[in-house]
């Protein structure tokens, strides 16, 4: 698997995503859940076969989403 080495924007992410989760709290329609761990190797190096471009993910990155989703109960198993 191709890998990237953490950059410093890995640090802003989850410090943003800790504001997020925070300001959507009680929101109606809203659920903030944070998969970006999912997207990880071992080494903490986002996977590029999982977002080709570092932001969207790819058919197999979209397949890890979905599964969370399913594992969280936010969407029903297929």
């Amino acid at each position: 698997m191709v890998t990237r080495r953490p950059l410093g924007w890995r640090a802003r992410i989850a410090a943003l995503n800790v504001i997020l989760a925070r300001e959507l709290v009680g929101e109606a329609g809203t659920t903030f859940l944070d998969i970006g761990e999912c997207y990880l190797v071992e080494q903490g190096w986002m996977a590029l076969v999982l977002t080709p471009d570092v932001t969207h993910p790819s058919e197999e990155g979209c397949g890890i989403w979905g599964r969370v989703l399913v594992e969280s109960g936010l969407l029903p198993a297929p």
